[in-house]
């Protein structure tokens, strides 16, 4: 995620929008050098001393000239921030936080491949081939948390199980489930569930009961799939949680399982789920409208008191991914809240951070 130098938030109901400028750092960087702004109805100029005017245009919405409220630079992380008044939103951002869907690059009866993308190492028997490939229900579908109205044990041994039979694939959004048998044993290392591979000893996926369940972002269906990074899988998993939540400020806690067994949780707070924000880019002066998700987030390293209030909660969702994806996810947040100074970025005894920035 590259770090954009103005970031604006649009908050039309208030009529007001929050400014954070990120002033270059260079070598006469001084405590005491001045900095000026100018307020025009599309376009805000920044000034520090005696270096050139920055101007930032846009066309999604009208300022009120020259009228700038809260003025302040933190000398730490050297951030401007203020409030503007808003005449006007001309046209708010169309682009939307809803998730896309994922379908794997498979095709029914035919010869299929999973291979390790760390070191392209193939985990399937040979001359595999799935009869059935289906979507799961939700993001976070557990076969756990169901239960078949079987009368007797050999009937939960069926062909009716849950567990996806011999040649299913069964896909969501960021994993998928297939039978164990389908693995080849000599490729894969087991240890406290998780399922590695055994040349590069990447943690790719893990067992429930007869299914193994494998990352999107850790495997690839052939070796000329199309790469699927943990930190996208991170950000699609959390609007997908948004999608199928009916809470307007819903919680999340991201856990995962690292090899030796240990369990780290992600504590997500979503306070809007659809922010206007205005970014500027490298290279261009113009600003560039889109819809965040504005959280709170907190890393607990433990089971701590913290998680077992927000498990108590009905309204929060639980969810377990892999080690990386749970790693780079953290990382982006934590580069998502250094867009605001020092003095703005906790609340609630959490990180604010933002989604999709």
């Amino acid at each position: 995620m590259e770090r954009p130098q103005v970031v604006i938030e649009v908050r039309p109901r208030l009529k007001a929008c929050q400014v954070y400028y990120h002033v270059k750092q260079t070598e006469d960087n001084l405590r005491d050098q001045l900095y000026s702004i100018e307020i025009q109805s599309s376009a805000i100029a920044f000034q520090c001393d005696r270096r050139k005017d920055e101007t930032f245009v846009f066309d999604t919405l009208k300022l009120k000239p020259n009228f700038i409220n809260g003025l302040t630079r933190t000398d730490g992380d050297n951030v401007i921030t203020c409030r503007l008044k808003i005449l006007s939103v001309i046209n708010e951002s169309n682009q939307s936080t809803t998730s896309t869907k994922f379908v794997p690059n498979v095709d029914k009866d035919t010869s299929t491949q999973i291979s390790c993308r760390n070191c392209n190492f193939d985990l399937l028997k040979e001359d595999t081939s799935f009869t059935r490939i289906l979507p799961l229900p939700s993001s976070d579908f557990n076969p756990g948390d169901l239960f078949c109205h079987a009368h007797c044990e050999a009937e939960l041994q069926s062909e009716n199980s849950l567990d996806p039979r011999q040649f299913d694939l069964l896909y969501g959004n960021y994993f998928f489930r297939i039978h164990e048998h389908l693995l080849c044993d000599s490729r894969l290392l087991c240890e406290n569930y998780a399922v590695c591979c055994k040349r590069c000893k990447t943690c790719v996926g893990s067992k429930d009961r007869t299914s193994i369940k494998l990352w999107n972002c850790t495997v690839a269906f052939g070796h000329n799939d199309s790469p699927v990074t943990p930190e996208e899988d991170f950000v699609l998993l959390v609007k997908n949680c948004l999608d199928d939540s009916v809470s307007a400020m819903c919680k999340l806690i991201i856990s995962c399982r690292s090899v030796s067994g240990d369990k780290e949780y992600l504590l997500l707070w979503i306070m809007d789920r659809s922010l206007t924000v205005l970014t500027s880019s490298e290279g261009s002066n113009k600003l560039i409208s889109k819809n965040v998700i504005k959280l709170l987030y907190s890393h607990e390293k433990s089971h701590s008191h913290m998680v077992c209030e927000w498990e108590k909660d009905v309204n929060t969702q639980t969810l377990e991914v892999v080690e990386i994806m749970f790693t780079e996810g953290l990382g982006y947040l934590k580069r998502s809240s250094m867009l605001f100074p020092q003095l703005f970025r906790q609340a609630n005894n959490m990180n604010i951070s933002y989604l999709g920035i």
